[in-house]
């Protein structure tokens, strides 16, 4: 057996106070008296007990001392320090885990077995709490605290991610790294199951299995070149067993556009480019036809915003000139051309005065 803290072994000392305390207060005082037969003749009828009763109660009062001292210093034994685990549990809270296959989320079901893992910890077991989403977060680093692991796993919320098991994965092993006996703990639907092929990676299922489509993805940006064409780029994720064959709704605004087909194979993301003509701003809203075990995550929309334009004024006295023909060929730029300069500049970003310098050039920016 050995200490992990021998220096509160020193609390023992008290010990000592007490039983100086108890000679000094307990012992007799000796006194003639003339009643002395009387006393010799009571002390010889005294029992056992009372010959005893001064050390027991001495004894008694150390005992607690003595125990508690003990208890500071933190005794153990090393074979069962030397077979101690670090454990660190990577919960999926993905988009996925939301499902509620009867009544009960897939996310709960993961908190589920992640407590009964704390409940099993042994006396010098560690273990930490991850999540991962779009990101992975540390919610309680290495501990045998059971009461903060298990607020840490309350505090993992149901998010819209998209998944970061394989960085949730490497962030457990670094915390991990260079203990005796690392364990790393997946909780995770059918979505990451690929994490069960690690050897080092302990997966623990979610059950109820069900099918799941979702759109994880939908983002537009300008076509380069272009003021109005916006290219739109959607990602959609199959979280179930099997392969699905989904249909994509395109609405813009209160316009319907043609319908796209997508096969996705089981566990696997797929991603799609189309180009939207948008001359102003416009909602494009996308959503998949059918029935699935989340419906929240069927439906996603983006804001497209054509290029600015860019207004010039050109002042020349040539006709269809070179730098005229420059101008008209820039995306997103719109060209008067005028042989008199105005008295006042409305409606122009950008003015541009081919030959000499005016002597009345309007007083703007």
């Amino acid at each position: 057996m050995n200490f992990l803290a021998p220096t509160q072994l020193a609390w023992a000392a008290g010990a000592i106070v007490v039983v100086l305390l108890y000679v000094h207060w307990a012992t007799r005082k000796s006194k003639q008296t003339t009643t002395l037969p009387i006393w010799r003749h009571a002390i010889a009828r005294r029992s056992w007990w009372s010959r005893w009763r001064k050390l027991v109660s001495v004894v008694v009062a150390c005992v607690p001392i003595l125990l508690i001292a003990l208890a500071l210093a933190r005794p153990l034994l090393l074979p069962f320090v030397e077979s101690s685990r670090t454990i660190v549990v990577v919960v999926d809270n993905t988009a996925s885990m939301n499902a509620q296959p009867g009544g009960q989320s897939r996310l709960e079901q993961a908190k589920r077995a992640a407590r009964r893992l704390i409940r099993n910890l042994r006396t010098h077991d560690r273990m930490a709490i991850l999540s991962a989403d779009s990101g992975v977060r540390v919610r309680c680093g290495l501990t045998s605290d059971r009461t903060a692991l298990h607020l840490a796993l309350d505090s993992v919320q149901p998010t819209d991610g998209t998944g970061a098991m394989h960085d949730g994965i490497a962030t457990a092993r670094q915390l991990v790294q260079g203990e005796a006996r690392p364990v790393v703990v997946v909780i995770s639907d059918a979505g990451f199951n690929e994490a069960s092929s690690e050897e080092d990676v302990v997966w623990i299922p979610v059950t109820n299995q069900v099918e799941n489509v979702a759109i994880t993805n939908l983002a537009a940006r300008p076509v380069p070149g272009t003021r109005t064409a916006q290219q739109v780029l959607i990602e959609v994720a199959n979280f179930g067993s099997e392969s699905s064959a989904v249909k994509i709704q395109w609405q813009l605004n209160e316009a319907e556009l043609p319908p796209m087909d997508v096969q996705i194979p089981a566990g696997e993301t797929v991603q799609r480019i189309m180009t939207v003509e948008a001359g102003q701003p416009a909602l494009l809203k996308a959503h998949l036809v059918g029935e699935d075990a989340l419906a929240a995550d069927n439906t996603a929309q983006v804001l497209l915003s054509p290029a600015p334009v860019t207004r010039v004024l050109l002042l020349t006295e040539e006709e269809d000139s070179p730098l005229e023909k420059l101008l008209r060929s820039l995306s997103g730029v719109e060209v008067t051309t005028v042989n008199a300069l105005p008295s006042e500049l409305k409606n122009v970003d950008v003015a541009v005065l081919v030959g000499d310098l005016h002597d009345d050039i309007p007083n703007v920016p």
